[in-house]
């Protein structure tokens, strides 16, 4: 056997990964291959370019990086090919009948690779059920290219058959176009509820039904190898999620502009798995100076806002559903979209934490100091008070309404932000005099409250 360099399946996983583009760790091992012609490296000879960094990889690390690049793949599904052309972007095999998709997470590139080479990437949940669905789908074809079918036959097979289709409607990788994804659950129910209602006294209808399935499974596996790759097409997951969260209406739109988004439907999907699969592409699109995305969960993401004076960074949340809507849907539709700190204030929610409150009393001291007044933060009760500093009386100010007020005067220049903080004092109308604090018991506690270190201008 011959010992290649590189095996085509190196070659192939090492172009379409964004790991290998590392030149840190991997020096110009990406720039080489990516231009590398062959399907294969049969010595190091062929690539004279690699510099020592990644030769070095290759003869002594090759395992770890091959680690690294097949944790940015999943398998999305499958389907099968009636022609049997289908081509492993792997291997390079040709005449593979059943071709499964692995996508990339990084990069969304889509390969279609054959049964054997399935093996080299991490495997779904489902992917014993697909693996099933396969060995069934053999055993239909075989049945259905008979000369002729007997209804003894197919007494045979019917419940088997049913339910077969039911999973494999229920894993196909993108949503079909409205006439043959409800014309595909149509048929799959009509057969099921005969089937319920008497299996003998309606076999012959079964049957006729059946081959109605037939038909328009084969054109829906036609209608997957053809668009897989549609950047804009709807993935299983978010059908699931539409399915889950009763968005029927949404997917029927998406299905009747044959399974593609548009700005209008795509802006109402904002599960977590598009976020996952688009969150880098948004993240490329912001070019505010100021925000930066923090961690996300199946909710929100956030957002942190750093500016020289802050002593901590201001963290705010967006909802998956408002990145999606007003931020997202624009990153991922058109080409070259950019967004600034005015489109992520305008979505975000600060949050009513203590760094944010203390961050921001640290930044308006000498703004409030000029207004002959300070900030006073009870932190174990997460209490907002002015205090006036000509007289000390004290004013309690809702801690919520202040920092959604604080968000809109954020960005602004000091002499705006100062401006807004004079009206908000001079609004203000039950202080509480020393005297009333003494006698109500909190002028000590008043005295010890956070306050910002002052720095005199």
């Amino acid at each position: 056997m011959h010992n290649y360099f590189l095996t085509t399946h190196e070659v192939t996983l090492f172009k379409n990964s964004e790991a290998v583009k590392n030149t840190k760790l991997y020096g110009n091992l990406y720039e080489v291959i990516s231009n590398f012609q062959g399907k294969k490296v049969d010595s190091i000879s062929q690539i004279p370019q690699l510099d020592e960094t990644a030769i070095n990889v290759l003869v002594n690390d090759r395992e770890a990086l091959k680690e690294s690049v097949i944790e940015e793949w999943v398998t999305i599904g499958y389907s099968y090919d009636p022609t049997q052309h289908a081509h492993c972007n792997l291997c390079h095999r040709d005449n593979n009948k059943y071709v499964f998709y692995v996508r990339n997470n990084k990069n969304q590139v889509i390969l279609n690779v054959g049964s054997i080479c399935i093996d080299r990437f991490p495997k779904p949940k489902d992917f014993n059920i697909q693996e099933g669905l396969m060995f069934e789908d053999r055993t239909q074809r075989s049945f259905m290219n008979r000369a002729s079918i007997s209804l003894y036959e197919f007494s045979q097979y019917a419940y088997q058959f049913i339910n077969v289709a039911d999973r494999y409607f229920s894993l196909l990788p993108i949503l079909l176009p409205y006439n043959l994804y409800y014309g595909m659950q149509e048929s799959i129910s009509k057969m099921k509820n005969l089937y319920n209602d008497s299996p003998t006294t309606y076999l012959e209808q079964i049957l006729v039904e059946w081959r109605v399935y037939w038909e328009l499974k084969y054109n829906a596996n036609n209608f997957v190898q053809d668009n897989i790759r549609h950047p804009f097409i709807c993935r299983r997951k978010e059908i699931d999620w539409m399915l889950e969260h009763n968005k029927i209406d949404l997917l029927d739109t998406i299905a009747q502009n044959d399974g593609v988004y548009t700005y209008d439907t795509i802006k109402h999907i904002y599960s977590e798995s598009i976020i996952i699969d688009y969150l880098q592409l948004i993240i490329r699109c912001n070019r505010s100076p100021y925000f930066i995305y923090g961690k996300y969960d199946n909710e929100s993401i956030e957002v942190i806002f750093n500016k020289n004076g802050y002593t901590h960074q201001i963290h705010f949340q967006i909802t998956l559903h408002d990145l999606i809507k007003y931020l997202g849907c624009y990153c991922i539709m058109i080409d070259n979209y950019t967004y600034g700190t005015d489109d992520i204030i305008r979505i975000a929610h600060i949050q009513n934490i203590q760094s944010n409150i203390i961050s921001i009393i640290d930044y308006t001291v000498n703004m409030m100091f000029g207004l002959y007044c300070e900030f006073l933060y009870d932190g174990q009760e997460n209490q907002l008070f002015i205090r006036r500093l000509k007289d000390g009386s004290i004013a309690k100010i809702d801690t919520i309404n202040f920092l959604i007020s604080y968000q809109k005067l954020i960005q602004r220049p000091d002499d705006k932000i100062k401006k807004d903080l004079k009206r908000i004092i001079n609004s203000i109308d039950n202080w509480m005099s020393v005297s009333t604090q003494i006698k109500n018991g909190i002028f000590k506690k008043m005295a010890s409250l956070y306050t910002g270190n002052r720095i005199m201008e």
